[in-house]
């Protein structure tokens, strides 16, 4: 008969065991690669510009996303958040991509009664999967994607 404390170190032992052979397996597939671009509307950064990337074999999302919020220079950096390890990775997965983007107004303490805080700057043209003809191809090692160029004609500014 095995003693108490041995058989419980035993059970203890074989328990973390299995533990790592099963969650070995539990990582997400792909590596997360490196990926910037610029969004310039008639030839100037679109800054605040939100540029997401959904994978183009699964629009309804359900696989992460990778986005990135333009600054100033127009230069965006993409992050993907992974909901099931509540984790945010640098990059994206290599892939092609649809690209969406949703342009929100700066909101100013002069302009706050005149613009409605709701509006897309770019009418809703880039926010839907189906119908964005925007596409993008994030390469293994990171990729600088090609710039987004748009015309400052798209650029709708909805007052109240």
């Amino acid at each position: 008969m095995i003693p108490y404390f041995r058989s419980r170190y035993l059970g203890l032992t074989v328990f973390l065991s299995l533990s790592l052979l099963v969650c070995s397996g539990c990582k997400p597939s792909g590596q997360f690669h490196p990926a910037k671009g610029t969004v310039l509307v008639g030839g100037k950064p679109a800054t605040g510009v939100v540029v997401t990337l959904v994978p183009e074999g699964d629009p309804k999302g359900s696989t992460p996303t990778a986005s990135g919020k333009v600054s100033e220079d127009g230069a965006f950096s993409l992050n993907t958040y992974a909901a099931d390890t509540r984790t945010v990775h640098k990059g994206a997965r290599p892939g092609r991509y649809i690209v969406l983007l949703a342009w929100a107004p700066a909101l100013t303490r002069e302009n706050l009664d005149q613009i409605n805080p709701g509006t897309d700057l770019l009418a809703g043209r880039y926010s839907d999967p189906t119908t964005s003809p925007l596409r993008v191809e994030v390469a293994k090692g990171g990729a600088e994607l090609p710039p987004i160029e748009l015309n400052a004609s798209e650029v709708v500014v909805t007052r109240r």
